[in-house]
């Protein structure tokens, strides 16, 4: 077997020399080259989003055109989504001839580009929408075009005369009334679910698109269903207070959603505290959405803590990444919440893992240093020994480099500062002192 292996490796046979390797790699020219990638690729990615992962997709396409109301609405036989921002530029319509993804792509001239300073970069989300119907019609501003999840989509939009002069962009998926394949039939039953997964999912999600002083601020979303009688609206609305913190600003936030089948409005709050960041020359190919960029080359990230009428909420809530959507599961551990450019993965359900990704790990050491920092100057004034409690709780984390390094600092240095009985003087206390 030895002599076989050797042999096989052009080494030696039988103690004696083998012949000389002479392979050459075959030459062959660029245009004899070609990318081809099966349809399961499309398909896994289409049934590895849930429900509200959908809408969240669409909220991000929405916000990323400056949109203020998002309407998505489910007709007797196809889903209608309705958004006012700014009509599908040229690029756009060319990312939307290709089924997946962007850079280099075969037979195609040039480089397929990213959204400029967009949350949403991978020319994935619409395609989420193969999960309703086999086909896909989007219109904008006096052109259109079809993506087949067969076929794929024209090279060049067509005419459009219903949406010249528009604004924003209308999107119609018939349904898919045969179960094909990997993907079932949208039936009646189904949109009940959906219904269902928005209402429970979505809220927190959408926490941060509203902004304080800019036009640019996702601030409705409307879904109503025909078939199941039923209609939910989510506000958000965003104030500014005063931070203790000196270069930090302070946000109030606030979303509401009334569903006419529970008929109360609910509310979730948060105080979001946000700092300017120099962005290291390491980083600086990074691509940071414009919710991110500041003045020169600067990024803000955001830290928050669930409220209740300007208390922290008294369950003490789970925090979750934000990149600026809302991660389902990805808790980090304790009450706080990140709000940061993070880099995801393929369909934005998960961060890219730090030890893959050193600008994810910057930026949790970033929220590490800030989460220490705010204890220290505001938290623990502003909301009593409750602020130390939101911020030890450490359990069910899917970010360890944020949540370990938390737990060590809290462990290991004076970062809760406490009044004296005075009131007049305030001393540092190290925080293992309160853990019995």
């Amino acid at each position: 077997m030895k002599s076989e292996v050797l042999n096989l490796l052009g080494r030696e046979t039988d103690g004696q020399p083998a012949a000389p390797n002479h392979w050459q790699p075959p030459e062959l020219d660029s245009s004899e080259l070609q990318h081809r990638f099966g349809d399961s690729v499309l398909l896994e990615f289409i049934r590895g989003h849930s429900f509200s992962a959908i809408l969240r997709e669409l909220v991000q396409n929405e916000y990323d055109a400056g949109g203020s109301i998002l309407e998505v609405a489910f007709g007797e036989e196809s889903l209608e989504v309705v958004g006012n921002g700014t009509p599908i530029d040229r690029k756009g319509w060319r990312r939307l001839s290709v089924t997946l993804g962007t850079g280099s792509v075969s037979g195609l001239p040039g480089e397929l580009e990213q959204k400029a300073n967009g949350i949403g970069s991978k020319n994935f989300g619409l395609r989420s929408l193969f999960l309703f119907g086999d086909r896909i019609y989007v219109r904008s501003n006096g052109k259109q075009t079809l993506l087949d999840l067969q076929q794929g989509a024209p090279k060049q939009p067509r005419v459009d005369t219903t949406t010249s002069g528009m604004r924003g962009v209308r999107i119609n998926v018939p349904y898919r009334t045969d179960s094909s394949g990997a993907l079932n039939a949208f039936t009646v039953d189904t949109e009940s679910e959906v219904l269902n997964d928005f209402s429970e999912e979505i809220s927190l999600s959408l926490l941060k698109l509203a902004h304080h002083g800019t036009r640019k601020s996702l601030g409705r979303v409307i879904v109503s269903s025909a078939r199941k009688d039923r209609r939910i609206v989510w506000k958000q609305s965003v104030r500014e207070l005063t931070s203790a913190t000196r270069g930090v600003n302070l946000l109030a936030r606030r979303i509401t959603m009334t569903d006419s089948k529970v008929g109360q409005a609910q509310a979730e709050e948060e105080f979001e505290w946000q700092k300017r960041i120099r962005l290291p020359e390491d980083f600086s190919q990074e691509h940071i959405p414009g919710y991110f960029r500041d003045r020169g080359q600067h990024i803000k990230i955001g830290i928050s803590l669930r409220t209740k009428r300007g208390r922290l909420h008294p369950s003490m809530p789970a925090g979750i990444a934000y990149y600026p959507i809302g991660v389902a599961h990805a808790y980090t551990g304790n009450g706080v919440s990140i709000s940061a450019p993070f880099e995801m993965d393929a369909d934005r359900s998960q961060l890219v893992d730090p030890s893959n990704s050193a600008f994810n790990a910057w930026l949790l050491n970033l929220a590490v240093d800030l989460t220490i920092e705010l204890l220290r100057t505001d938290w623990f004034h502003r909301f009593g020994a409750d602020a130390y409690r939101a911020v030890g709780i450490i359990e069910r984390s899917a970010l360890p480099n944020y949540s370990d390094a938390v737990e060590a600092s809290l462990k290991e240095s004076a970062c809760w500062p406490s009044r004296s009985k005075s009131g007049r003087k305030k001393q540092m206390v190290s925080s293992h002192r309160h853990e019995t």
